[in-house]
């Protein structure tokens, strides 16, 4: 049963989310994606494109980056069950992407804490050099977090408050994604 409910959420949630994405894309006219953890890793599974001429893409669908220095992975990560998280921060290397990567463990731990606090995370240039992104966390009928929901956009074109003021927009349609997929607040 809990194979079956994690496959059907895993398959599923990219189809759950393509009405609430489509809508968060219409009020940001930037790339909306949506990501499931795979171990240390994220995976895109749908997205959006921005409306902008000039469009940068952090992530096309299929595409396998480390959790730790993407939006979507640290909301993953930072609604863990504490010993799975512990487990996971014992086992991996933060390595470096760039020169804004956390590659600290302290550190890292503070921000996934602050995280939780929020609802939502932010990564300025970890990953990539020329993006930043937002993302909040989608859950299923059991509560846990199964995917992230996020808006990326190049640094040349958004700022950075003008990408955390799109926060309570994206922490809304990931809530209606999470009501879809049977999360009840």
């Amino acid at each position: 049963m809990t194979w079956a409910s994690r496959t059907w959420n895993n398959i599923d949630v990219a189809n759950v989310a393509v009405e609430e994405m489509e809508l968060l894309h219409a009020q940001v006219g930037e790339q909306v994606s949506l990501a499931v953890r795979d171990g240390m890793n994220v995976v895109y599974v749908r997205a959006t494109d921005s409306n902008q001429k000039l469009n940068i893409t952090a992530s096309q669908i299929g595409d396998r980056e480390a959790a730790h220095c993407t939006a979507v992975g640290k909301v993953m990560l930072a609604f863990l069950p504490d010993a799975v998280l512990q487990e996971f921060l014992g086992t991996i290397e933060l390595h470096r992407f760039t020169e804004h990567t956390i590659t600290a463990p302290e550190l890292f731990s503070a921000q996934l804490s602050k995280i939780k606090q929020t609802g939502f995370a932010y990564s300025d240039r970890e990953q990539h050099d020329l993006i930043r992104g937002i993302a909040a966390p989608i859950y299923d009928f059991e509560g846990r977090v199964i995917a992230a929901l996020n808006v990326w956009a190049p640094v040349f074109r958004v700022e950075a408050d003008t990408l955390l003021g799109w926060a309570d927009p994206l922490m809304h349609a990931a809530a209606r994604i999470s009501q879809k997929m049977g999360h009840s607040a």
